[in-house]
């Protein structure tokens, strides 16, 4: 999915407003769902962090084992401005319960 975000963001010159948006990648997994089938969650913070996050098997904020929380964030742009590579790491994440 962090791949799709900046194939669109580089495309358009912008991050997606939503997840729908996004291109699919032929021969890869282009759902927008979690492993419980729901809507991956989906934030930007200072118009260049994504956060992408799992509500996990419960569907609620926070929780221990497979009910937590699964979040993980990236920058869309690197130090100079310009749109991330597509395999750019993870960052720490930024999103709380």
């Amino acid at each position: 999915m962090k791949r799709r975000v900046l194939q669109y963001a580089k495309a358009h010159d912008e991050l997606p407003k939503s997840l729908a948006t996004l291109p699919k990648m032929e021969g890869y997994d282009s759902s927008l769902k979690d492993g419980w089938k729901r809507d991956i969650l989906f934030r930007v913070a200072d118009s260049t962090v994504v956060s992408l996050r799992s509500l996990g098997r419960d569907g609620v904020i926070g929780g221990s084992g497979e009910d937590a929380d699964i979040v993980r964030s990236f920058r869309a742009r690197d130090a100079t401005g310009n749109w991330s590579d597509e395999l750019v790491d993870w960052s720490e994440d930024t999103l709380k319960p």
